[in-house]
């Protein structure tokens, strides 16, 4: 994983008609997945969070969830 300044610190599940969604809020706003087969996305706290974390990928927001569950290990 890059060297990201943003940790995880809760995430939420939920069931939908299509699979499960989550919310995971951040030290720096919220990544989103809407468990309807789209892509993970992040929405800042602020617009300067929004254009400072724009490069990452859903894999790499994706990472940070795992990391937060203990699934993969921050690098």
């Amino acid at each position: 994983m890059r060297d990201i300044n943003m940790k995880v610190t809760n995430v939420r599940y939920y069931q939908t008609s299509r699979g499960v969604g989550y919310e995971a809020k951040t030290t720096h706003g919220t990544i989103w997945n809407d468990g309807d087969g789209g892509p993970t996305y992040f929405r800042g706290n602020t617009p300067a969070d929004d254009k400072f974390y724009s490069n990452l990928g859903e894999f790499d927001l994706e990472e940070l969830i795992d990391v937060f569950e203990g699934k993969a290990t921050a690098q």
